[in-house]
């Protein structure tokens, strides 16, 4: 998760760079659940949450935590947790990669 103006559609690869911090957050994000893909479709099962938390995000980053390499950026409303449950609501469940 990062702050405002830190990722855009450039973005190639992982980087701290920005990335939001503050309690229940940890650096590098989370693994999403049941990610696959499939002919170009990235796909999960479940929104990523963190619970007891207190950070601010306006930008998310898909990547791949071996190579690093950006899959995604997503943007939204810059969005607040202050100690309760900050939760990703990602799009549909499917993203078409061309």
């Amino acid at each position: 998760l990062y702050n405002p103006g830190t990722l855009s559609a450039s973005t190639t690869a992982y980087t701290s760079s920005g990335e939001t911090s503050g309690t229940g957050y940890t650096a590098g994000g989370q693994t999403l659940v049941g990610f696959t893909v499939s002919a170009g479709v990235l796909s999960w099962s479940s929104n990523p949450s963190w619970t007891a938390s207190s950070f601010t995000a306006s930008t998310a980053l898909i990547y791949d935590s071996t190579t690093g390499v950006a899959v995604a950026v997503l943007t939204f409303a810059s969005t607040t947790s202050s100690a309760g449950t900050w939760t990703l609501d990602l799009p549909a469940a499917i993203i078409t990669l061309s």
